[in-house]
């Protein structure tokens, strides 16, 4: 939606020419192909040399995929691993307010326990009103064997020190952990503990059991160093955090469900580049977040397991957003700049599903995701590269601030507002893309302020060079506020219904070399790729409904191509390798046939302009932008976006009416194309807004 009032201000010039003394015949009739010179195959072309083109790019991204740098690869210790435990040197028995203890390093005072030997202890029974307080210099495990203890005013489990702390879940058996709602410290000041399970050192949790925490003062279960978890099956519900690992949280295996209302996994460590990650290698995890689902300071790695994250009540419960194009709501949107970047402030509640600083990485796994923002975020870069992600967003399905990359696995996004949004969008190898988006499906964004007329950022780039991209678009299909290359895959773009967006869309060249690229939309705003492969471009002289056949035979009837829109459609563009130099070919509209043609050039163009209805089809103000026909029209930034058929040049010396104040005005009388709704003054007048000025010179100037 980047050069919506850009294109809208140089439809609005030719609208206002109709009523300054050009005719009708001087500024359309050098522009409209007829119906005979659409039909090549009755009447055809004197043959020409196909354009070339030098400086069509090879590759728009050449950075290498971001592969995820947290050590794993010890991640997880054997005894993290066994479920199996030493002989106990003590057996703590709890009974009510009361505590027994068989063995040693253990004192009790009440109701309250303290470890303070290295070693294993097992715990069974029910403590109503106490903690297990762990305070020692070695590595303590507390095995757990159907106990349930809760605490009032504290964590009932407290580990104030020790080398590494293990909770070790006993196979068959169920064990509650539950605090009060009021915490007592004993210095104001103090805010530790303030989770139901505790530990300013390593915490690992294993074996086969069960292990239910409620964390009604804040937190689940927080952890100052790491959060190892290798088994055992976790119910956790906190009125703060679910699970939060300063350094990380690494999960080997076990089912882990959290209900939280605040993040539901999260690492903290904003100081140590090497740590602030949660890498999942297996298991299954369940998150109902008020906040975020899982986030990370650092890199988030999902490199297998299952996950089902909803985060902020999920899309369903997702903010409003305001559509900034000029059709999907009726209007023009917000006229002047518009900066797309996320504004948010401190008391901003983040509601993402997956969300990473550093890098978010997905190399395995199945995931499903209902976010009320982004479903899968990034700060930096994102890498797919294996797994299924199944992605429902109030926000965009996948965003990322640096690259987003998609090398493997398949990434289904069902709804969203902007489907994919990155600075640099990059899909190659055998990645499978089906994206639903209520405003743009690709979107290649740094942030930049578009401002009036949007703006060329070389920052940006979208790039297809493999894989199965599949588009279905309120707004732009695929969109890039820099370059834009389809060198190999298959992509397929239903497009917008209304004519303030376009099934492609860039601020600047739009490239197709190689693959099959398919885009149905509307005409009003259509813009069509240049590029070493050969493109037909077909206006309709209708507009067809959702679900009719377009094919394209050869000279044979051969059936070359066949797409059905899943939408209702006025244009096609399709580059593929089968369209062959020298080669006739008809395309059919359902049984009707919408035009045939020799390919000659690069790009062939089928239809024309029918009155300004939806826009120019195709042609000066509202088709492709890319190479300009002979005659200079000005550089502008990020080289050109397409071939524009002959004739369609400006009239010379074309300039805007104003009204009395120097604005430029749309005479009355003039109607906007289908669907395009034009600001008026307060008489009524259709105006163009303040500081939308023509181009010095007239349209056809600098």
């Amino acid at each position: 939606m980047n050069q919506k009032i850009r294109k809208f201000y140089t439809a609005a010039a030719a609208f206002a020419l109709l009523a300054t003394g050009c005719s009708t015949q001087e500024s359309l009739s050098s522009q409209e192909p007829s119906t005979e010179a659409a039909s090549q195959s009755e009447q055809p072309a004197e043959k020409k040399p196909k354009t070339e083109s030098s400086d069509i790019p090879a590759t728009l991204l050449s950075a290498e995929s971001p592969a995820y740098a947290s050590d794993i690869s010890a991640i997880f210790t054997q005894r993290d691993l066994r479920n199996s435990y030493d002989e106990p040197i003590a057996v703590i028995s709890c009974e009510g307010s009361s505590v027994s203890v068989t063995g040693s390093g253990v004192s009790v005072s009440g109701s309250d326990v303290t470890i303070t030997d290295e070693g294993v202890y097992k715990i069974s029974g029910t403590l109503d009103d106490g903690q297990i307080l762990v305070n020692s210099s070695g590595k303590v495990q507390l095995v757990l064997d159907n106990a349930s203890l809760s605490c009032s005013d504290s964590a009932p489990i407290y580990v104030q020190q020790a080398k590494k702390c293990f909770l070790t879940l006993e196979d068959g058996t169920e064990n509650f952990i539950s605090d009060g709602e009021t915490y007592t410290y004993a210095q104001e000041g103090d805010n530790e503990p303030d989770a139901a399970i505790f530990s300013t050192d390593s915490l690992t949790i294993n074996g086969s059991g069960k292990l239910t925490v409620k964390g009604n003062f804040n937190e689940g279960i927080t952890c100052k160093d790491d959060i190892v978890i290798t088994g055992g099956t976790l119910d956790i519900t906190a009125v703060g955090n679910g699970i939060k690992g300063k350094d990380y949280v690494a999960i080997a295996d076990g089912t882990i469900t959290v209900t939280a209302g605040g993040d539901g996994i999260k690492s903290t460590n904003t100081e140590d580049t090497a740590l602030g990650f949660v890498y999942v290698q297996n298991g299954t995890v369940t998150v109902n977040a008020q906040e975020d689902g899982i986030q990370a300071e650092t890199e988030l790695i999902a490199a297998g397991g299952s996950f089902s994250i909803t985060s902020g009540g999920g899309s369903a419960n997702a903010q409003p957003r305001e559509n900034h194009d000029f059709g999907g709501r009726g209007g023009f949107g917000n006229w002047g700049d518009y900066d797309e970047t996320e504004t948010t402030d401190e008391s901003t509640v983040s509601t993402k599903g997956l969300k990473a600083g550093r890098l978010l990485y997905i190399g395995g796994g199945e995931l499903t995701i209902d976010a009320a923002d982004d479903a899968v975020h990034s700060n930096q870069d994102l890498h797919i590269c294996g797994g299924s992600t199944t992605a429902k967003a109030g926000g965009d399905g996948v965003h990322a601030d640096g690259l987003a990359d998609f090398t493997g696995g398949s990434l289904h996004i069902p709804q969203s507002y902007e489907g994919v949004e990155a600075a640099g969008i990059r899909v190659s190898g055998d990645a499978n893309l089906h994206v639903t988006a209520s405003d743009d499906g690709f979107n290649a964004s740094d942030g930049t302020s578009q401002g009036g007329m949007g703006t060329y950022s070389e920052a940006c780039a979208l790039e297809i060079s493999g894989g199965t991209v599949y588009v279905n678009a309120g707004g732009d299909g695929l969109d890039s506020n820099g370059n834009l290359l389809v060198s190999g895959g298959t992509v397929t773009v239903d497009g917008p219904t209304n004519s303030g967006n376009g099934a492609l869309d860039a601020n600047g060249s739009i490239y197709c070399t190689g693959g099959v690229l398919i885009a149905a939309g509307s005409a009003g705003m259509a813009e069509y790729p240049r590029g070493s492969q050969n493109t037909v471009a077909v206006t309709l002289d209708s507009t067809q409904q959702g679900g009719t056949v377009m094919k394209i035979c050869g000279s044979d009837g051969k059936e070359i191509l066949s797409y059905t829109p899943a939408k209702q459609f006025n244009s096609l563009i399709v580059s593929t390798p089968d369209l062959i130099d020298g080669e006739t070919y008809t395309i059919y509209a359902g049984d009707t046939e919408a035009g045939s043609f020799t390919v000659e050039d690069v790009i062939t163009y089928i239809g024309g302009m029918d009155g300004m209805q939806g826009g120019f089809h195709g042609g000066f103000p509202g088709g492709d932008r890319g190479e300009r026909p002979e005659g200079d029209w000005g550089e502008r930034p990020g080289g050109g976006r397409g071939e524009r058929p002959e004739g369609m040049q400006p009239p010379q010396g074309m300039e805007m009416p104003t009204d009395e104040n120097g604005n430029p005005v749309i005479p009355q009388g003039v109607q906007p194309p289908q669907g395009m709704e034009m600001p008026t003054d307060e008489n009524g007048n259709p105006v163009i807004p303040q500081g939308m000025q023509p181009p010095q010179g007239g349209m056809h100037g600098r």
